[in-house]
C-alpha cells in the first residue's frame, strides 16, 4: 500500500493473526517503518518492488532482504549515462514520494562523488497532487517547479514522478510545456515510465509527441530462464489469480481497473521490468528456504519456520530465477541488471545500453541527442556562500541558501541538499550541522524528537532506532537504560514486563530474575502469595500428605500409621483441616502379647472429605484429617472410636467406621457384636427376626420335655432294659447317639462354610449342646454373656429337678413303681448322654480373645 498508515494497519493486522514472514511491502516509503517493526519482531521480510537505497542499512533493517535492485544502482545508471554522453549540466524532476526523492538524493550524492564529471545538477520535487486529473489543481502544484528547472537552461532532463502520475504529468508537459519536447532537450526517464508505458503511448500519439523519451532506465532481467517465465506467466488465466481479481472484463476494456498480472504485461506481448520476476523469485525464495529446514529438521513445526532460522537459509540461497542469478550480498541485496531504452517510431522501447555495474552498448542508438547538451553554464561569480545547515539551492532562476529543516542537517558549507538523519538521531531545531544520538533509555523513531523508552522495555547504548523489550525474568520503567531481575519470590514468564508477578500460594521462587515459581515440595506450604521460600509443617510423624504445591498450613496431615485424635463421641468439629485444632499425630492403637502385634485399626494418614461432601483443596472446610478404620474382624463404638474390639470372625465384623458390624442386625453399640438389635436373635454369625413361633417353641419344648420324663423313666425301667447287659448296651447306643449330635453341634460353632440344608442340620444340632440361642432365647430372656452361661449351666440342672418333681407327684398320687433307685438311674442315663455338652459349657469362661 502506498499509503504508511494504511500499510502499517496491515502489517499490525498480520501480527494479530500470526505469519512466519512478510512478502513486500510494494512502496519504499511503507516498506521502511515496516521493516523497522520487522527487526523489532524478528520477522522475516523480503522485498521486490521497495527500491529505497536506505533499506540497505542492515544495522536498522536487519530482518529485510529483497530480490529487487536498489535504487542505488538505478541512480548509477543514470549518472554513467550522463558521462558516456558526456553531459555536465542537467536537471532532476521528482515527485515528493519515497522513491522518487531517494532517486533523487542518490543521484546528488554521486554527483559529489564523481568530481571529474563535472556535473552540475539542479534538483526540483513537486508535490503530489492534491487531485492531479484537475489542470487547475495541476497547474498549480507542478507548475512552479517545472518553470523553476526550465529558467536553468539545462537540456538534460531527468525525470522521476510516481507511477500513478506518470501519465497525467507528460499530458500536463505537452498541454503547458510542449518546448520540452523539442529536439533541443534531452530526457532520460525512471523506471515508472516503464511501468506506465502503455498509458503514456496514448498521450504521446494524441500530442504527435514523436521523441518522447529518448532515454528510459528500466530494471531488465538478464537471465536465460527469462523468456520461459514470461510464457508461463502470458499462459496464465485470470482464473489463477483467485479472490485477486476484482475487476469485471467491462472496467478493464474502458481501462477503469486492471487485474492483478495485467498491470505487468506490455500491450500482452510480455512482462515488464515491473517486478513481476522479482515477485516470482521472492516467492520461490520462502518456498525454497522453508522445504530446505523441513527435510534438514522433519520434527519441526511449521509455525516456527521463521525469524533468524528462516533468515539465514535464505541468504544462504543460490539459484537462477526469473530475474537471473539470485544471491544476496552482504547488505542482503540481490543486484540485476538494467536496461537503457530508446523509443523506435512505433514507440517501442529498444535496449541500447545493458547495465550490469557498467554501461554495455547492446544495439545501435535510432538517433544521436544533439550535441548542445554537452555545453554546461558556469555558475555566476557572484554565487552565495552558504554556511553548515543550510544548502544552496536554485530559487526562482538565483542560487539561494535555505536552511535546514528540523531532522535534516547540512555539515559542510554550500551543501546541495541536506542530508536527514540517520534513524536513532535527531535535528529538533531548524539550521542543524549535526544530528544529535537519542539517548540511553531512549529512542529515535522519527529525526526531530527522541522519545522515552516505554516501561518493559530499555535502550542501553546511544542511537537506538527502537527500544528492546526486557527480557523474561525482569523488568524496567519508562526511560530505563536496562532492566532490573525480577525479585526472589517472584517472577516473569515473557518479555517486556514492567512488574514482576508474585509466586502465588502453593509456589516459591528462591533466585532473582526467575521465568516461573515452583510448587512447594511435599511437607512444606506457602500460604502468601510472593515468598522466596516455603514453610516446613513442622509436625511430628506428619506432613502434606505427599501433595506439592500446598497452599495452606492448615493443609498438614499425619503420615500413614498415625492419626489425630480429633473425634469427641459423635462431634467431629475438631477433625476438619481449617479448625484451628493443635494436631497431635499418635501412632495407631495396637495390642502386644509376647511376640504377637494386634492391631485392630488402619490408620491411612492424610486427609478425607467429610461425610456427605465433594472435598477440594481450595475449601478447606469440606476436608479433614482421616481417620482410623476397623481391619475387617474387628469394630469399635461410636463412643470410643479408636478402641478397637476383636470380633467372633471376619463375617460377624466387615471392619470400618465405629459403629458398624457384619450381617445385618448385629447390634454394633455392643462390644464385638456379640448380639443382634432388639427384635432379633442370633443364629450363628445371622440374625432372625423374633415371632410369635418362635416364643411359643421356646414354652412348648420345655413342657414337652417334661411329659416326656415319664417315658424315659419306663423305658430305662422296663423288664427289658432291667437285666444288666440290655441296660449297659441300651445306655451306650442311647449315649453315642446323643454324643453324635453333640459333635455335630460343636462343628456348628467352628467357623465353616456350609452351604444349604446342611448349614442349616449343623444349626439344629447345636440344642444337643443346650445352645438355646437358636430357639430365640434372646426374643424372651437377658441376651448377655454372664446370663447366657450361667442360663447353659442351669439347664441340666433343671432337667434333673424335673425327675425329682415327677418323683415327687408320683409319691403324692401312690404311684409306687417310682421308686428312688429307678429315678436316679434315669436322671443317671441323662446326664451320661450330655457329658460332652456340659464339658463345653464348663470350658467356655477360659476362652479368651486377645483385644488391640
Amino acid at each position: 500500500n502506498a499509503d504508511k498508515a494504511d500499510g502499517l494497519m496491515i502489517i499490525s493486522d498480520f501480527a494479530r493473526d500470526g505469519f512466519n514472514a512478510v512478502l513486500g511491502c510494494g512502496y519504499s516509503s511503507v516498506t521502511v517503518d515496516a521493516a523497522t517493526y520487522g527487526r523489532a519482531s524478528e520477522t522475516v521480510m523480503i522485498g521486490y518492488s521497495a527500491t529505497s537505497p536506505a533499506l540497505s542499512n542492515k544495522q536498522l533493517y536487519s530482518y529485510f532482504l529483497r530480490l529487487c535492485t536498489p535504487d542505488s544502482a538505478q541512480a548509477a545508471v543514470f549518472t554513467d549515462v550522463l558521462e558516456a554522453n558526456d553531459w555536465h549540466q542537467f536537471a532532476f524532476l521528482s515527485t515528493s514520494d519515497a522513491y522518487a526523492q531517494g532517486l533523487a538524493d542518490y543521484v546528488a550524492q554521486l554527483e559529489t562523488e564523481r568530481t571529474a564529471l563535472q556535473l552540475k545538477g539542479t534538483f526540483q520535487s513537486m508535490e503530489f497532487a492534491a487531485d492531479f486529473t484537475d489542470k487547475e489543481v495541476r497547474r498549480q502544484k507542478w507548475g512552479p517547479a517545472v518553470s523553476k528547472l526550465v529558467k536553468t537552461r539545462a537540456k538534460i532532463w531527468l525525470i522521476c514522478v510516481a507511477a500513478e502520475l506518470t501519465e497525467k504529468f507528460y499530458e500536463f508537459l505537452a498541454e503547458e510545456y510542449a518546448f520540452l519536447f523539442g529536439p533541443e532537450y534531452v530526457r532520460v526517464t525512471c523506471e515508472t515510465f516503464a511501468m506506465a508505458q502503455a498509458l503514456v503511448q496514448s498521450v504521446v500519439q494524441s500530442n504527435q509527441i514523436s521523441t518522447l523519451g529518448d532515454f528510459n532506465v528500466e530494471p531488465k532481467s538478464d537471465s536465460p530462464v527469462f523468456d520461459a517465465f514470461v510464457d508461463r506467466y502470458k499462459a496464465s488465466s485470470l482464473d489463477e489469480f483467485g479472490d485477486f481479481c476484482k475487476c469485471s472484463p467491462d472496467e478493464v476494456a474502458a481501462g477503469k481497473c486492471m487485474n492483478p498480472g495485467q498491470s505487468f504485461l506490455t500491450n500482452g506481448e510480455g512482462v515488464s521490468g515491473a517486478y513481476m520476476d522479482s515477485i516470482f523469485d521472492a516467492v520461490f525464495s520462502f518456498a525454497q528456504a522453508s522445504l530446505n529446514i523441513m527435510k534438514r529438521d522433519a520434527g519441526l513445526a511449521v509455525g516456527d519456520i521463521k525469524g533468524k532460522v528462516l533468515l539465514d537459509e535464505i541468504l544462504g540461497l543460490e539459484f537462477l530465477g526469473a530475474t537471473g542469478a539470485v544471491s544476496f550480498d552482504e547488505y542482503q541485496d540481490n543486484y540485476g541488471g538494467y536496461c537503457v531504452n530508446q523509443a523506435d517510431e512505433d514507440f517501442n522501447q529498444i535496449c541500447v545500453w545493458r547495465w550490469m555495474g557498467s554501461l554495455q552498448p547492446v544495439s545501435e542508438l535510432k538517433f544521436k541527442p544533439f550535441d548542445g547538451a554537452k555545453t554546461a553554464s558556469g555558475a555566476p561569480s557572484d554565487e552565495p556562500q552558504c554556511s553548515p545547515g543550510s544548502m544552496r539551492v536554485m530559487v526562482d532562476g538565483a542560487l539561494q541558501c535555505i536552511e535546514c529543516r528540523a531532522g535534516t542537517f547540512s555539515s559542510s558549507s554550500n551543501s546541495p541538499a541536506c542530508t536527514p538523519c540517520a534513524a536513532g538521531s535527531v535535528a529538533p531545531m531548524d539550521g542543524a550541522e549535526e544530528c544529535t544520538p537519542c539517548a540511553v533509555g531512549s529512542f529515535g523513531f522519527n529525526s526531530t524528537h527522541c522519545q522515552r523508552c516505554d516501561p518493559g522495555t530499555f535502550a542501553s547504548s546511544v542511537g537506538r532506532l527502537v527500544c528492546e523489550p526486557c527480557p523474561a525474568g525482569s523488568i524496567s520503567s519508562g526511560g530505563a537504560s536496562s532492566c532490573s531481575l525480577c525479585e526472589a519470590g517472584s517472577y516473569t514468564a515473557a518479555k517486556g514486563f514492567s512488574e514482576c508477578l508474585p509466586c502465588s500460594a502453593g509456589f516459591f521462587q528462591g533466585s532473582e530474575g526467575a521465568t516461573s515459581c515452583d510448587f512447594c515440595p511435599a511437607g512444606t506450604f506457602s500460604d502468601t502469595p510472593g515468598q522466596p521460600g516455603c514453610t516446613a509443617c513442622g509436625l511430628a510423624n506428619g506432613g502434606t500428605g505427599g501433595m506439592i504445591g500446598v497452599a495452606h498450613g492448615q493443609f498438614c496431615v499425619c503420615d500413614p500409621g498415625f492419626y489425630f485424635r480429633c473425634r469427641d463421641g459423635e462431634s467431629n468439629s475438631r477433625c476438619i483441616l481449617n479448625s484451628g485444632a493443635n494436631v497431635t499425630c499418635e501412632p495407631c492403637p495396637s495390642a502386644k502379647t509376647g511376640s504377637v502385634v494386634l492391631r485392630g485399626l488402619d490408620c491411612a494418614g492424610g486427609y478425607e472429605s467429610r461425610a456427605g461432601m465433594s472435598g477440594s483443596i481450595e475449601d478447606l472446610s469440606s476436608l479433614q484429617h482421616a481417620q482410623p478404620v476397623n481391619l475387617p474382624g474387628f469394630m469399635s463404638l461410636v463412643e470410643s472410636p479408636y478402641e478397637s474390639w476383636g470380633c467372633r470372625n471376619e463375617r460377624q465384623c466387615f471392619g470400618g467406621v465405629p459403629g458398624v458390624c457384619g450381617p445385618a442386625g448385629r447390634d454394633g453399640n455392643v462390644q464385638g457384636c456379640t448380639t443382634c438389635v432388639d427384635g432379633m436373635f442370633g443364629i450363628g454369625d445371622d440374625c432372625s427376626d423374633c415371632s410369635g413361633s418362635r416364643e411359643w417353641l421356646m414354652i412348648a419344648l420345655p413342657i414337652c420335655f417334661f411329659f416326656s420324663i415319664p417315658a424315659m423313666y419306663y423305658f430305662c425301667n422296663s423288664p427289658v432294659t432291667a437285666n444288666v447287659g440290655s441296660m449297659l448296651a441300651t445306655t451306650m447306643a442311647f449315649g453315642m447317639i446323643v454324643m453324635i449330635l453333640q459333635v455335630f453341634g460343636v462343628f456348628s460353632r467352628v467357623t465353616l462354610r456350609l452351604d444349604s440344608p446342611m448349614k442349616e442340620i449343623m444349626m439344629f444340632m447345636r440344642i444337643f449342646n443346650f445352645d438355646i440361642d437358636m430357639l430365640g432365647a434372646e426374643c424372651l430372656l437377658d441376651t448377655s454373656a454372664l446370663s447366657k452361661f450361667t442360663n447353659r449351666c442351669l439347664l441340666p440342672l433343671l432337667l434333673c429337678f424335673m425327675y425329682v418333681a415327677w418323683w415327687g407327684g408320683s409319691r403324692l398320687l401312690s404311684w409306687k413303681n417310682w421308686a428312688v433307685p429307678e429315678t436316679c438311674n434315669a436322671m443317671g442315663l441323662l446326664l451320661q448322654a450330655l457329658f460332652i455338652t456340659m464339658i463345653t459349657i464348663t470350658t467356655e469362661p477360659f476362652q479368651c480373645k486377645l483385644q488391640p
